[in-house]
């Protein structure tokens, strides 16, 4: 009769591992001694470490991520604990640091990996003066971008934001005798909505790149892009990429006559799809197989040359040029 909801039983700062609950009076109907709880709650007090960033077991995470968490209440410091290594991070051998801040990076991580982390929190003031926080775990992407061609526009030189897809990788279209290439649509008509680049074949994204190429005068075609110009820059070792990978759109109406081929600086790879065939086709170029220097690649180039004594023409769609290394899947999983 006397019984009031909420009580509140303080534990006094005791880490708790069990709490017993004990009956000290019960009540009967006549042929049992009866017992009962309507509800008890236990208020956790937030010590460890938690909402990682990136989120646990998350995936496409930037090769130069920031950790970040939310710390525990009181922690004066944090130890942080990193590795590919999963057991490395859970018996505790792979501890990088200690710190005061709340964040830890940028890291400079390889593509499509999977690695593990935890935070203790640590405050030597307190018992326990070190709360030990779960492992996590996050996938970089598989791939840096080196052109996925959605930056580029219609708007005319010289205005703000002017971004043609012709100034920044360099065709032949001035000089067609010695190259023959046209890189994007060499006479748009923007009143019927069309563009220097393809908007409705695309692989990715919204935008792709159409290539002409043109070998009955010239004995090739080339478009070559400056990196410097280029997020991904020179350093193509950022990473541990395996391979540049760009997906490329053939068209029936094509001379078959065409080997199509990528410089890497002046690295060659030939693509060994079919230019007539009006899907998209991966082109991997093994980066390990080049003799060039992948910390300082200073150009790009798609080029055609000739294969018989007289030249053809055509074109294709190219989109998605990545620096490449697929993910273990195996990995993930665990």
């Amino acid at each position: 009769a006397d019984y009031t909801y909420n009580t509140v039983v303080p534990f006094g700062g005791v880490v708790a591992q069990y709490v017993k609950i004990t009956a000290a009076s019960n009540w009967s109907n006549g042929f049992l001694r009866q017992y009962g709880l309507s509800e008890v709650r236990f208020m956790q007090i937030p010590v460890h470490a938690r909402q990682p960033y990136p989120d646990n077991k998350g995936t496409d995470a930037a090769i130069d991520v920031v950790l970040g968490w939310r710390a525990g209440r009181e922690a004066a410091q944090h130890d942080i604990y990193f590795s590919a290594n999963q057991e490395a991070v859970a018996d505790g051998t792979a501890f990088i640091m200690t710190t005061e801040q709340i964040g830890y990076g940028p890291l400079s991580l390889d593509l499509g990996n999977t690695y593990y982390w935890r935070i203790d929190e640590v405050n030597n003031a307190e018992v326990p003066a070190i709360w030990q926080g779960d492992t996590w775990s996050f996938t970089t992407s598989e791939y840096l971008v080196v052109d996925d061609f959605e930056s580029y526009n219609d708007i005319t030189p010289g205005e703000e934001g002017s971004n043609r897809i012709y100034l920044t990788w360099i065709d032949g279209f001035d000089n067609p005798t010695a190259n023959g290439s046209t890189m994007g649509y060499p006479m748009p008509v923007f009143a019927d909505d069309e563009h220097f680049v393809e908007t409705e074949i695309v692989h990715g994204g919204e935008q792709s790149a159409p290539i002409f190429f043109d070998n009955t005068t010239a004995s090739i075609s080339e478009v070559t892009v400056n990196t410097s110009d280029l997020p991904v820059g020179k350093d193509w070792t950022v990473g541990a990429p395996e391979s540049l990978v760009l997906w490329v759109y053939g068209d029936p109406n094509n001379t078959n006559t065409e080997q199509m081929y990528v410089k890497i600086n002046n690295a060659r790879a030939n693509f060994d799809g079919d230019l007539t065939q009006a899907q998209w086709q991966e082109f991997s170029v093994d980066l390990a197989s080049l003799d060039t220097d992948l910390s300082n690649v200073t150009t790009l180039t798609i080029g055609f040359d000739r294969t018989g004594a007289t030249g053809g023409s055509g074109m294709v769609f190219v989109d998605d040029i990545w620096l490449y290394t697929p993910i273990d899947e195996q990995a993930v999983i665990e």
